[in-house]
């Protein structure tokens, strides 16, 4: 293929930690509580992108990506409510505590025939597939994309279909995800 074929890989390895914790009383003191939340995730990644020449006037955009995500949680809430019932003062405990070890693997693969009928107009449909093994989602996802060019103006426009499933790390256990 010589010339006509090129393509570029990256290779990631990632992690972010967040930590917070904190007590004291809310509401005015007519609440209490004790917070500990301790995250974090890892993520390792293989992205490859390939371009093919088929002539002047037309290409071949195709690539794949892959992603081994783990995440790890330590969260511990402890929430304390004063009140009066029947004439009796009451402490109302709610305790959370979760450590979570979720993990799982994201697959994605795109294809894209770029063409131009006449030197102003560029047209791309376009195909991407996603996978994502922690919530057993997959999709295909059409696109397409169109620009104009008017001298020193180019019109763009784009249309497609994009999602996007929770990451492992924005499960919200303070509302018992």
């Amino acid at each position: 293929f010589g010339e006509r074929v090129s393509g570029e890989g990256v290779l990631s390895f990632s992690r972010l930690d967040w930590n917070r914790s904190g007590d004291g009383p809310i509401d005015g003191g007519v609440h209490q509580f004790m917070l500990r939340d301790q995250r974090q995730l890892d993520i390792s990644g293989l992205r490859e992108d390939w371009t093919v020449n088929l002539s002047e006037r037309s290409l071949i955009r195709t690539g794949f990506e892959l992603k081994s995500e783990t995440a790890s949680y330590d969260y511990s809430l402890l929430r304390q409510t004063y009140a009066i019932r029947n004439g009796d003062s009451v402490t109302d405990t709610q305790q959370l505590n979760y450590t979570l070890r979720p993990e799982g693997d994201y697959l994605a693969a795109y294809s894209a025939l770029r063409f131009q009928p006449w030197t102003p107009l560029i047209i791309e449909p376009g195909i991407r597939f996603e996978r994502y093994a922690a919530t057993g989602d997959s999709r295909w996802s059409p696109r397409l994309n169109v620009s104009l060019v008017f001298g020193v103006t180019t019109l763009r426009a784009a249309w497609g279909i994009y999602e996007q499933a929770q990451g492992l790390q924005e499960l919200s256990l303070q509302d018992q995800e």
